[in-house]
């Protein structure tokens, strides 16, 4: 992929969980720490083919080998990468064997992807969603789709604190997001003021999960690929 072939280009994978030692030698200090971490061998073997995966597409689309990419944070804990490959932005996402990579020269952005659980855990509905939000889901009788309405809120609420840089530091419940699912584009606020230029674009949809683009600004062209393990 070339700069001029989209402002934001997004990548959908799967992974088997059974990582190779390539795949190992390609994660940060700081990844291989995390990925030792998870408490099954096939979480860790996912999350290392997710981190692993966002290697080779960045290294692709920069023409640099893998090993020559450095990464930092910037000062809200966003990864990004150093100098001179800087100008690119990125941002991932994973959730069991999904993984989603989105990147733009032109725009900052974020992605989350999550696989749609049978129940949704109540609490967090009260501790992340606002007051809007946990209204529009009261009102949604049918419980398959009031959890896809969770799910939905929930995504596209973390690709725009992911994009934005904050994170969970800011406040969800501050946040309010739309939680109609068919809804392509969709505008957030905060205390009913747009945040800036921020915007949620609708992707593909993926089997069992819910996902989420966030944009800063307006992209002219959005292209996307489902991508295998041999062509990541």
């Amino acid at each position: 992929m070339r700069r001029r072939d989209a402002d934001v280009a997004v990548f959908l994978g799967r992974s088997d969980g059974i990582p190779t030692p390539g795949d190992v030698s390609r994660l940060t200090q700081n990844e291989r720490r995390r990925a030792d971490g998870f408490r099954t061998a096939i979480l860790r073997g996912h999350f290392i083919a997710a981190h692993a995966a966002r290697q080779r597409i960045l290294s692709a689309i920069l023409g640099h080998p893998p090993g020559e990419l450095r990464f930092s944070e910037a000062p809200g804990g966003k990864p990004v990468l150093r100098p001179p490959h800087h100008w690119l932005r990125f941002n991932l996402s994973h959730s069991a064997p999904w993984f989603l990579l989105a990147c733009s020269a032109r725009h900052e952005i974020g992605v989350d992807i999550e696989v749609l659980a049978k129940q949704w855990p109540g609490p967090l509905a009260s501790a992340a969603f606002s007051g809007a939000e946990r209204q529009a889901l009261e009102r949604e009788a049918d419980p398959s789709r009031q959890n896809l309405l969770l799910h939905t809120v929930w995504v596209r609420k973390e690709a725009l604190l992911k994009g934005c840089g904050t994170g969970l530091r800011m406040d969800p419940r501050d946040v309010t997001v739309d939680a109609d699912p068919s809804l392509g584009i969709s505008y957030p606020n905060r205390a009913g003021r747009p945040i800036g230029a921020w915007r949620i674009l609708g992707l593909p949809p993926v089997p069992g999960a819910a996902v989420a683009l966030a944009v800063a600004g307006v992209p002219r062209r959005i292209c996307c690929w489902r991508i295998t393990e041999a062509s990541a």
